[in-house]
């Protein structure tokens, strides 16, 4: 009973027919993530010094911080400044996270990435957000249009402050929430109502949810970590 209640903790939610994302032990998790800050790091740190150094040194913190648009589609999962990130674009190590608000092993995988931010620093690491609201989780969608809307306004450093909210307040999942929590993201609240009757963040959940299906991310939570899998709510 104890295994099974171990391997519970770390599952992620799927996409019927579910994947096999079970039996990774908590020793193989930690050692995943060392191997991949480590290795990973050593291979990806002279391909992102050379990109920095051609792009300006540009940062990742949002689309207005950046000053201007910029793309990274020849890494292992493209990202761009369309996406949500925290941390800076020269990092050695990037996190991308395919998640779902209304999923409850990604919002029980929060507490780790905050500790990996806490550890490593922007220097470090960044995290890029990919929707990846599952078709079963009927309050997911509306969610991460609510996000990426948001995102849209005020940048990572908006989106960033609704996802914190939307997973802490996980159970209250609603357009009157989204609502409330845009407002204390810094979003205009009738430019963000109107938005959101246009569904003006869709066409991006689609799009991110493509590149999740194409690599095999059907379940959340799922990583690529420089490119390596991590799935599930690992420690």
């Amino acid at each position: 009973m104890a295994d099974k209640k171990e391997h519970k903790s770390h599952a992620a939610d799927v996409r019927p027919p579910p994947p096999d994302a079970g039996g990774m032990s908590t020793g193989v998790a930690i050692i995943g993530f060392i191997l991949c800050f480590l290795a990973g790091g050593a291979v990806m740190w002279g391909y992102d010094s050379h990109r920095i150094k051609t792009a300006g040194g540009i940062t990742a913190d949002g689309p207005s911080a950046a000053g201007g648009a910029w793309s990274d589609k020849d890494s292992p999962i493209p990202v761009t400044s369309d996406d949500p990130v925290w941390g800076n674009r020269d990092a050695p190590v990037t996190v991308v996270i395919f998640s779902d608000f209304q999923c409850p092993f990604c919002s029980r995988v929060e507490p780790t990435l905050d500790q990996v931010k806490s550890t490593y620093g922007k220097d470090k690491v960044r995290l890029v957000w990919k929707n990846q609201p599952l078709p079963f989780h009927d309050k997911a969608k509306p969610a991460a249009e609510a996000a990426q809307v948001v995102f849209m306004q005020k940048g990572s450093d908006g989106f960033w402050k609704f996802h914190d909210t939307a997973f802490k307040n996980q159970k209250e999942l609603s357009m009157e929430s989204y609502e409330k929590w845009a407002v204390a993201s810094g979003a205009d609240l009738a430019k963000f109502k109107a938005d959101m009757a246009a569904h003006k963040g869709a066409k991006k959940v689609e799009e991110d949810s493509a590149i999740g299906n194409k690599v095999g991310a059907n379940g959340t939570p799922a990583f690529r970590i420089n490119g390596i899998e991590l799935s599930g709510a690992q420690p």
